[in-house]
């Protein structure tokens, strides 16, 4: 099986490369590295095509006019230029322990599953005491909480409500079971087969979140199942100031909110997604 790796930026080329580095020492190798820029200014893209350069795997950058935050076309971007069969999609801003790639591989049969992780977060001053030719000499495992750290509790939450949801969504498969089975983007996977099938990412969505949600319902109205690595494909996130949300109902949530939650009457391909014709 052919893998490549989608990764997105904008705008944090020195994030851009250690991702990077962690992906460079993965268990098992992406075949290619796919950057998704999202309309980075001409310093940080080119920074993000020197890394990309001295980056050990294949790779390339594959960039959009800056036209406000777009990761769903970013993405799709990057899928219309990669060449394998099975993507694995991370965000620019984590660090990926060295068993990742390998442990979605192995939760999704093989492709024959979506798989989902997460990631926890790190400190803006653990972010900060980052160097990354230390991360390339040692790895990202010794970054790892200990166990006992509290962040655990909350991702091993959030698995345990996953396998309920699924649960439950198999046995009643209805669009308001489907939706809770939320996709994390920034550290998932998909066979290129299933992201074809539904039409990739939908690129109405413009600002930040729901793109993947989104993707996750579409990919279950199609039929195609999920398996969580929340636990399992280990992942840190950089510290960055959060993208902009909204206020619906007292909760900040996406602008994207409103388009999501729209009734989909088992419709699951993008209108404007990965094919334009």
């Amino acid at each position: 099986m052919r893998i490549s790796a989608i990764v997105t930026t904008y705008e944090r080329p020195e994030f851009l490369a250690r991702c990077l580095a962690s992906l460079e020492a993965q268990t098992r190798l992406p075949d290619e590295v796919i950057v998704a820029d999202d309309g980075s200014g001409p310093a940080a893209l080119a920074a993000a095509q020197a890394h990309v350069e001295a980056c050990a795997l294949p790779g390339q950058v594959v960039t959009q006019p800056d036209e406000g935050f777009r990761a769903a076309a970013s993405r799709n971007n990057a899928v219309r230029a990669a060449s394998g069969d099975w993507f694995f999609f991370a965000d620019g801003d984590l660090l990926f322990l060295p068993d990742a790639i390998e442990q979605h591989l192995a939760l999704s049969e093989e492709g024959r599953l979506w798989t989902t992780g997460f990631a926890l977060p790190l400190s803006s001053e653990e972010t900060a005491a980052l160097d990354t030719t230390a991360l390339r000499a040692r790895g990202v495992s010794e970054l790892w909480p200990a166990e006992d750290d509290p962040r655990h509790a909350v991702l091993r939450e959030q698995h345990l409500r996953f396998e309920r949801k699924l649960r439950l969504a198999r046995v009643a498969p209805l669009e308001a079971h489907l939706r809770k089975l939320a996709m994390r983007s920034c550290n998932a996977s998909v066979s290129r087969t299933a992201f074809e099938r539904v039409n990739g990412f939908d690129e109405a969505y413009v600002g930040w979140g729901c793109e993947d949600d989104d993707l996750a319902l579409r990919l279950l109205l199609a039929g195609e199942w999920c398996r969580s690595a929340l636990l399992a494909a280990r992942a840190l996130h950089m510290h960055h100031p959060r993208e902009s949300l909204v206020d619906v109902g007292g909760r900040q949530v996406s602008p994207n909110h409103r388009y999501h939650k729209r009734h989909r009457w088992r419709r699951y391909v993008a209108e404007r997604g990965l094919r334009r014709s």
